[in-house]
């Protein structure tokens, strides 16, 4: 995303902080007592901590439909727990697109290029593909703070303001019943001036004791975006030199 600098001073902290792999503990996470108490209904109504702590690398396969152009993304996800990340996108309009992030360097490979950026699109590129950001928020959050009970297209859900290590200000939607997280919402700053985006998370299935959201559906002004996730697994062998930045050639 073409976002903005976020509170550039700040966020350029938080980023060092990442990169020396310090952040879960340099910062100083404030929640109240009513969100930690959602917070942890939901890791525990998506498979509880002992499961969550059993997974160590996530590899997905999806499909990213851009609804009102009709492209469809393919995209294969490999992430860690450390927060290695890479991915594979392809469509017939852009050929093969290669994103990765190697705890220090996000790069991106093109068709005719190898580029690495050492600024705040690191924190956007983080924040979207953060490993298991959500079930991991006493490390992903800043802060949260309840704000009851509010309703999405007639139906009731507890409701959480929180900010994120990446900068980026977030309300979580949970669903009363089961806890599981049925919306997120945020205002990103774009060229075009601030836009709100609403994720919503359906399909949720179990994979190895622990619950995923299979379809998510996205509306970002007036543009929609729909990824069905074909497959989800845990613990895979990844050769991790596709973490580092690969040559142009």
């Amino acid at each position: 995303m073409n976002t903005k600098t976020r509170k550039q001073g700040s966020t350029i902290a938080i980023l060092m902080l990442f990169l020396f792999g310090n952040y879960a503990m340099s910062q100083n996470l404030e929640v109240d007592k009513d969100s930690e108490r959602i917070l942890m209904n939901y890791v525990s109504a998506i498979g509880g901590e002992k499961a969550l702590g059993e997974i160590k690398n996530i590899v997905s396969k999806s499909d990213l439909l851009v609804v009102e152009a009709g492209v469809i993304i393919n995209r294969e996800i490999v992430q860690d727990k450390t927060n290695n990340i890479h991915i594979k996108a392809y469509s017939p309009q852009t050929g093969e697109i290669f994103r990765g992030f190697d705890g220090n360097n996000y790069w991106e490979k093109n068709r005719s290029s190898v580029s690495v950026f050492n600024d705040e699109r690191i924190l956007s590129f983080l924040h979207e593909f953060a490993f298991m950001r959500f079930a991991e928020w006493k490390k992903t959050l800043l802060d949260a703070k309840y704000i009851g009970i509010e309703s999405i297209d007639g139906k009731e859900f507890h409701t959480i303001a929180a900010t994120t290590i990446y900068g980026v200000k977030e309300k979580w939607y949970f669903n009363k019943t089961d806890f599981l997280l049925s919306y997120m919402e945020e205002q990103l700053e774009m060229t075009s001036g601030v836009v709100p985006v609403i994720t919503k998370f359906d399909d949720y299935r179990e994979v190895d004791g622990v619950k995923h959201s299979f379809t998510q559906s996205i509306k970002m002004g007036r543009s929609n975006r729909k990824i069905t996730y074909n497959s989800i697994l845990h613990n895979q062998k990844i050769d991790y030199k596709i973490f580092s930045k690969p040559s142009s050639n």
